[in-house]
C-alpha cells in the first residue's frame, strides 16, 4: 500500500510525543452489486474507499484519529493525526477509572509479514452482463402462482488490510486481504390472507463451497414453492415440545450468545467470601447489556460455570476456510486462533482484546481465566473506528446422529429454519427469535408444514436442554454483526450441525410483534 516508510515514521513519532504504544491501520474496500427485484435492475452498483486510522496509548489512556484517503498522505498529514490522537488520549486520561495495560504480545518479531493471496470466489471472475444473465435466470426460477416479490443478487468485495505497530520499540508491519461474496435470495408470497417470505444467503470468503449457478437456480425454486405452500400451512400451535433448529437458524442463536462472552462486557462483581467488588470493564452495555459469564463466583475462582449440556463444545475459530471471522492477524496485531469456548458444556474463555485480556488477568482470581488463549478478538469495521472485541467463526463442533436420526428420534416435535425475528432478554439471560418455516414431527416422521413458528426460553435452561448435536454442519456467514457506539457493523462466521433440544416453548410469532423484523443485521 506504499505507506511503509511513512508509517514508521508516523509510529516514531507518536512515541516522540509520549504514547507507550501506537498502531497504524490502512484499509482498501472495493465492492460491486447486481440486483434484480421483481425482474427489474437498478443497475449496478459499486463502492470504492479507503482510509487510515492511528490508535496510541498515553499515560494508560488511548487516543485515536482517522482520515480519509486519496492517495499516500504526506508526513504533515501523519504528524497532524498523530497529534490529534495524543490530544484525545491524554484527555481521557484525565477520567479513566484506571490505567489501560495491554496483555503480552506472544511471539511478536520485528520486519513484515506478508499474508496476501491472489484466491479469489467463482462469482468474482463474472463480467457485469453475466451476473445479469445469471440474475435473470435465478429470478424466473422465483416466478409463480401467487408470488407477489422476487429479490436476488450478488455481491463481491475486496478488501486489502495494511497494519503497522511498535511494540517494545520494535517495528512490525503486516499485509492481508479478503475477497468475499454474497449470493441473496427472498421471495414472497400473498394470498389467503397471509404473507409469506422464504430467503437463503450464501455468504462466504475464500474457502466457502459456493454453489453453481444451476444449484442456486434449483433453491429459488425450492424457496418458491415453499413460500406459496406456506400460504396454506397451519399456524405453529402454542406448547411445549421437542425442536430440531437447523444450522441457519441455530447459527444465528449461537451467534447471540457468543456476544455474551465479549470481554469488553464483563462488569463488576463481588466475591462474597471477603465482601469485596471487583471493577470490571463495562465498556460494552448497549444491545442487551453485560457478559452472561459475570458470575462472581466463577470470577473469583470459586468453580466452573457449566453452560450447556455436555454435547455441546464451542469454538471460537478464527483459521475457518471460508468464514466472514477468517483473518491471518487481528486489529491488535494478534495471530489468528482457535480455542474453545465452551468444552463440554462449561465455559472456558472470553473473547478478549489485548486490553480486556490485560484487565481481567490483574482482577480476576480464576487462574485459569488469566492463562486464556481469548486474546485475538480485536477488529474494526474500518478505518475510522476503534477496534472492538469482537467474535470470529462460532463453530458447534459436530456430534454423531444425522439429520434423519435426529427426527426419528423425535415422538412430537417440530424442525425449524431461518431467522425472521429476534429478540434478547437484558444480559442475555433469555431470548425470542421467530423464524421463517417450520415442519411437524410426529411418531419420527415429518408430517407437514408449519407457519409463523417462534421459541422462547432461557438461555441456561435451553443449552442446558441440548439433547443431541446433528453430524452435517454447514458455514453461514453474518455480513453485517452490530455492536458498539458509534456502531461498527462487521462480518462474523458460524459452523453449526442441527440440534435436538428438549422441551422448548413454541409459539406463532403472530403472537408475538417484538424483536427485530427481517434483514441481515444482529446484535
Amino acid at each position: 500500500m506504499g505507506a511503509a516508510i511513512e508509517s514508521q515514521y508516523a509510529l516514531a513519532y507518536a512515541r516522540k510525543l509520549g504514547a507507550s504504544y501506537a498502531d497504524l491501520r490502512v484499509t482498501r474496500r472495493r465492492a460491486e452489486r447486481a440486483e434484480l427485484t421483481d425482474g427489474v435492475s437498478p443497475g449496478l452498483s459499486g463502492s470504492n474507499t479507503a482510509g487510515l486510522g492511528i490508535r496510541v496509548l498515553v499515560s494508560g489512556a488511548r487516543g485515536f484519529s482517522s482520515i480519509q484517503l486519496d492517495g499516500t498522505p504526506g508526513r504533515a498529514s501523519l504528524r497532524e493525526l498523530v497529534r490529534e490522537a495524543v490530544e484525545l488520549a491524554k484527555v481521557s486520561a484525565k477520567f479513566r477509572a484506571s490505567r489501560i495495560r495491554l496483555a503480552p504480545l506472544r511471539g511478536f518479531s520485528p520486519g513484515k509479514v506478508d499474508c496476501r493471496s491472489s484466491a479469489t470466489t467463482p462469482y468474482h471472475g463474472l463480467a457485469p452482463r453475466e451476473r445479469m444473465r445469471v440474475l435473470r435466470e435465478w429470478d424466473n426460477a422465483l416466478h409463480g402462482r401467487m408470488v407477489a416479490q422476487r429479490t436476488v443478487a450478488i455481491e463481491t468485495d475486496q478488501c486489502d488490510y495494511y497494519f503497522a505497530q511498535v511494540e517494545r520499540g520494535e517495528f512490525r508491519e503486516i499485509h492481508q486481504n479478503r475477497r468475499g461474496c454474497e449470493l441473496d435470495i427472498s421471495v414472497t408470497a400473498i394470498g389467503h390472507g397471509e404473507v409469506q417470505t422464504r430467503s437463503r444467503l450464501f455468504a462466504g470468503t475464500v474457502g466457502y463451497s459456493f454453489p453453481l449457478t444451476e444449484a442456486v437456480e434449483k433453491e429459488c425454486r425450492r424457496l418458491r414453492v415453499e413460500a406459496t405452500r406456506l400460504l396454506r400451512a397451519p399456524e405453529c400451535r402454542e406448547n411445549r415440545c421437542d425442536l430440531i433448529i437447523l444450522p441457519d437458524q441455530f447459527a444465528l442463536h449461537a451467534h447471540e450468545l457468543v456476544h455474551g462472552m465479549e470481554g469488553d462486557r464483563i462488569g463488576d462483581w463481588k466475591d462474597n467470601r471477603i465482601g469485596e467488588w471487583t471493577e470490571g470493564l463495562d465498556y460494552e452495555a448497549t444491545y442487551m447489556g453485560g457478559a452472561i459469564m459475570s458470575d462472581p463466583r466463577f470470577l473469583a475462582g470459586q468453580g466452573e460455570f457449566r453452560l450447556a449440556n455436555k454435547c455441546v463444545t464451542l469454538l471460537a475459530d478464527a483459521t475457518l476456510p471460508g468464514g466472514y471471522g477468517t483473518f491471518n492477524f487481528d486489529d491488535d496485531g494478534v495471530p489468528a486462533a482457535n480455542f474453545p469456548l465452551l468444552e463440554q458444556g462449561v465455559f472456558q474463555n472470553f473473547l478478549h482484546s489485548r486490553e480486556t485480556a490485560g484487565m481481567l488477568a490483574r482482577a480476576t482470581k480464576n487462574h485459569e481465566l488469566r492463562r486464556s488463549p481469548g486474546i485475538g478478538c480485536s477488529r474494526a469495521s474500518d478505518y475510522s473506528r476503534m477496534p472492538l472485541v469482537r467474535m470470529t467463526n462460532t463453530v458447534l463442533v459436530p456430534g454423531e446422529a444425522t439429520l434423519k436420526a435426529l427426527v426419528a428420534g423425535v415422538d412430537r416435535g417440530l424442525i425449524i429454519a431461518t431467522p425472521y425475528s429476534w429478540s434478547m432478554y437484558p444480559f442475555r439471560r433469555g431470548f425470542i427469535f421467530g423464524c421463517e418455516i417450520g415442519w411437524l414431527i410426529k411418531g419420527g416422521k415429518i408430517v407437514g408444514m408449519v407457519r409463523n413458528p417462534a421459541y422462547r426460553g432461557g438461555t441456561v435452561k435451553f443449552w442446558s436442554s441440548i439433547r443431541a448435536v446433528g453430524c452435517e454442519s454447514e458455514i453461514h456467514n453474518q455480513p453485517n454483526c452490530g455492536k458498539g457506539q458509534p456502531g461498527q457493523a462487521i462480518g462474523t462466521g458460524h459452523q453449526t450441525p442441527p440440534v435436538l433440544v428438549e422441551g422448548v416453548q413454541v409459539f406463532s410469532r403472530r403472537k408475538f410483534r417484538g424483536g427485530k423484523k427481517g434483514g441481515k443485521k444482529c446484535s
